[in-house]
C-alpha cells in the first residue's frame, strides 16, 4: 500500500500547544480557500488535552482554519515514509472575518497597533537553508545545511557525493517558504535562482583534473509581494566540483552571502 502524504493545517493555542487537522497534501490547494473546520472550545484545551470547565463557548459554534500558504514548512529529513509537512493557519468566522480568539490574529493586531502608536516596525530574524530535490519533477525538498549569520559573515557548508546519472534541482528554504531552481516548481512561476560559472584559467586539482565552480544566487520574494526586487542576493552559495576518482567524486557547497529580510 502506498503511503498518502499529509499536510497539517495548524494553529497555536493559549497554552503554546500547536494543534491542527491533517489533510491529503494533494488537496491542499483546493482546501486553501475554504480551510478546515474548527471549534471555539478548542481554545479552552489545556496542555493535558482536557477542556477547562466552564469555558466561554461551551460545545457550540463553528470556525474555519484557513492555511496561510506562505507559512508552509516541509522536509523529508525525518526519515519517515512521507514528508513532515505543516502550514500555519488563521482562524476565521464562517463568513471569513477574523475570529477574536485567533492567536495569530492577535499577534498581527498587536504589530499593527505598535506601528500606529510608535511608528516602529517589528524586525524578525530567520535562518535560511540550502538543499535539493531529486529528479526533474516532483519529490520532496531535502535539506543540506542551514545558513547562519548575515551578510558575508555567514556559515554553512556541506559535501554532496556526485550522483551518477541522477538529476536534481537546487532548493532554498526559510522565510517565505521553499523555492526551487525549476521555474514551474515555484508558485509564482518565476525564476528564483540564477547561476554563474566561474572560469579559472588552467586551474587544476592535485591530480591534474580541471576544477569547476559555480555561484548560485537566490531571490526569496515572490512576484507582486511586498519588497519584491528580484535582485538575487538573498542567498549566495558556491558549488565546487571536487575532481577525485569517480567513486568518491563530490560537490562542495559553501554559503557566501545571506541577507535577513526586513518586513513590515
Amino acid at each position: 500500500m502506498t503511503a498518502e502524504p499529509l499536510v497539517a493545517i495548524v494553529t497555536t493555542d493559549l497554552s503554546a500547544v500547536t494543534r491542527g487537522r491533517s489533510v491529503a497534501a494533494r488537496r491542499l490547494d483546493e482546501i486553501a480557500t475554504t480551510g478546515v473546520g474548527w471549534l471555539q472550545a478548542n481554545l479552552s484545551l489545556t496542555p493535558f488535552s482536557t477542556i477547562v470547565h466552564p469555558n466561554p463557548w461551551g460545545s457550540r459554534g463553528d470556525l474555519r482554519l484557513l492555511p496561510d500558504m506562505k507559512a508552509r514548512f516541509r522536509t523529508s529529513a525525518t526519515g519517515s515514509a512521507t514528508p513532515f509537512d505543516m502550514v500555519a493557519g488563521d482562524l476565521t468566522e464562517l463568513d471569513g472575518t477574523p475570529w477574536i480568539g485567533c492567536t495569530r490574529g492577535m499577534l498581527k493586531s498587536a504589530l499593527t497597533e505598535l506601528k500606529e502608536l510608535t511608528g516602529l516596525t517589528m524586525v524578525a530574524a530567520f535562518e535560511q537553508e540550502f538543499g535539493f530535490f531529486m529528479g526533474s519533477t516532483g519529490g520532496s525538498y531535502i535539506p543540506l545545511f542551514p545558513v547562519v549569520g548575515e551578510g558575508y559573515g555567514v556559515t554553512g557548508e556541506a559535501v554532496l557525493p556526485l550522483l551518477t546519472n541522477q538529476l536534481l534541482r537546487w532548493g532554498r528554504n526559510g522565510d517565505n517558504g521553499i523555492f526551487s531552481s525549476k521555474i514551474t516548481d515555484n508558485t509564482d512561476n518565476r525564476d528564483h535562482m540564477v547561476t554563474y560559472q566561474i572560469f579559472e584559467n588552467n586551474k587544476t586539482s592535485g591530480n591534474g583534473a580541471a576544477v569547476f565552480r559555480w555561484l548560485v544566487l537566490w531571490e526569496d520574494i515572490r512576484e507582486n509581494e511586498p519588497f519584491e526586487d528580484f535582485d538575487f542576493n538573498d542567498l549566495v552559495v558556491e558549488i565546487t566540483a571536487v575532481p577525485e576518482p569517480a567513486s568518491v567524486a563530490s560537490l562542495g557547497l559553501v554559503a557566501l552571502l545571506g541577507l535577513r529580510r526586513r518586513r513590515a
